[in-house]
């Protein structure tokens, strides 16, 4: 049972209205199951024999093209005579790509960093 809301969790980066919807309907299934008192049979035969998607594997794929290109552009601005502060907002840039939906809900998380990146605020 864990491994199915585990599962439907990591969907959240990939399709987060789809994943939340999924997330939803389990949680409500298994809240209803457990308050009828049927604990042996919280989900359905059908959902706990759910495969597993390529979304796992592809997580570390997504996560190294991230570092990798963040450390690119941090060691290749300097290097190409480009401004350094430019290199935060590229990072970004490069993290918002691979992410994209799941990207813009994080930027305000950076907001501490308008300070840095826009002189005078």
């Amino acid at each position: 049972m864990v491994d199915v809301l585990r599962l439907a969790e990591a969907q959240l980066d990939a399709d987060p209205k789809k994943a939340a919807s999924e997330i939803a309907r389990l949680v409500m299934l298994i809240s209803a199951r457990y308050a009828e008192g049927r604990v042996g049979a919280l989900l359905d035969q059908g959902d706990l024999e759910a495969e597993p998607t390529a979304f796992r594997r592809f997580e570390v794929v997504r996560l190294s093209v991230v570092v990798v290109g963040a450390a690119g552009i941090v060691l290749g601005f300097p290097a190409l005579g480009l401004p350094v502060q430019l290199a935060v907002p590229a990072s970004v840039l490069v993290v918002g790509l691979v992410y994209r939906s799941a990207a813009f809900p994080a930027l305000g998380a950076l907001s501490f960093l308008y300070p840095l990146l826009i002189a005078g605020k």
